[in-house]
């Protein structure tokens, strides 16, 4: 039999057991071996195990299929697993398709429940993977709800401002913190500058038009 202690030891459901615990919860596991090639599909909505399934090789991409279009979800590598958020859900909204060959181990739904009913270590892992997912989607959709970029940045503006002068502070920081990146955050200063809302002056900001960046923001 292959040794899958060794191969599980740092998959996060098996964290914080004891080698003893890892022997036994692997055994109990019953975790069996796949490879896949290149482009070949491992889970979709209407192929899939109810299982997890972690990577040991290789890499895997992740989309979401509406009709003929496929949008990009994720792409993860070794060390890491898909499934785990839907594993006791009847249905999977996503297709994972091997984006290189690749080798995963899978362990089926009955088998983690057992898991989790045995060790309190791992339904605490498994807990705390949902609720970081669940934070995740949560910061996502606030991204989205919070209006346009352009409304963002003119918060923002407003935000910092003393009297008629503002600052946008290290530009990286700032564009991770409005959830855009750097070269977005350039033009859209850029535009307001060229509608005369705003004037860049080093590294300061000169509102100009006040009223503008309220409307928008």
């Amino acid at each position: 039999m292959k040794d899958y202690c060794k191969i599980l030891a740092d998959f996060f459901i098996f964290e914080g057991l004891s080698e003893d615990e890892l022997l036994q919860a692997v055994s109990m596991s019953e975790c069996y071996e796949k490879e896949y090639l290149s482009g070949e599909d491992i889970f979709s909505p209407s192929s899939h195990k109810r299982s997890v399934g972690y990577i040991v090789k290789g890499s895997v991409s992740v989309f979401k299929s509406n009709g003929d279009k496929k949008t990009l979800l994720n792409i993860i590598g070794r060390g890491n697993a898909f499934g785990v958020a839907g594993l006791f859900s009847d249905e999977y909204p996503t297709c994972v398709t091997a984006k290189t060959k690749c080798t995963v181990v899978f362990i089926d739904a009955d088998k983690m429940l057992s898991l989790i009913e045995k060790f309190s270590t791992v339904a605490k892992n498994y807990i705390r993977f949902l609720s970081d997912r669940i934070r995740f989607l949560n910061d996502k959709i606030d991204s989205f709800t919070k209006g346009s970029v352009e409304g963002r940045v003119a918060k923002l503006l407003l935000s910092r401002a003393n009297g008629s002068v503002t600052s946008i502070g290290n530009m990286s920081r700032t564009a991770s913190a409005l959830d855009i990146g750097r070269a977005s955050l350039y033009r859209i200063l850029s535009l307001l500058e060229e509608k005369g809302v705003i004037e860049q002056n080093e590294n300061e900001i000169i509102i100009k038009n006040k009223a503008y960046l309220e409307r928008i923001n």
